[in-house]
């Protein structure tokens, strides 16, 4: 019984163009390639109908949200290193101390975040530029 690839998401058809084994089902790959371009075609659709000006306001909402995240993950980054602990809900705070492993991995994902955002705006501008 072969599966109805129409009543799939994009993302789980990535899923399973990822996962397909192509000798013993070309078909099938090509049939999940089909509707993963058609999909994405009317996404690309979808998007292009809403007005400029609301993609703009959307785009700027993202961007300000980044900069939020940006500036929370560096403060509270500045705030766990000052003070040599990060204060956890259910447990005891994890100071740098008892646990300087735990303390400096939950350090490293609060920076992560921030740089990653600050990545996602810097690409976001560059694209922007050459457009």
């Amino acid at each position: 019984m072969e599966p109805d690839f129409s009543k799939y998401s994009i993302e789980e058809l990535e899923e399973c163009l990822i996962s397909i084994d192509r000798e013993r089902y070309p078909e099938r790959a090509a049939k999940i390639e089909k509707h993963l371009k058609a999909l994405s075609a009317e996404e690309t659709q979808r998007i292009e109908k809403i007005p400029l000006e609301q993609r703009k306001i959307i785009d700027k909402n993202s961007r300000y949200g980044s900069y939020l995240v940006i500036v929370v993950s560096l403060l509270f980054f500045i705030l766990m290193l000052y003070t040599g602990e990060i204060p956890m809900r259910h447990s005891d705070n994890v100071k740098i101390e008892d646990d300087p492993i735990m303390f400096y991995f939950i350090l490293v994902i609060f920076l992560f975040m921030a740089v990653w955002q600050a990545l996602n705006i810097y690409i976001y501008r560059y694209k922007r530029k050459r457009e």
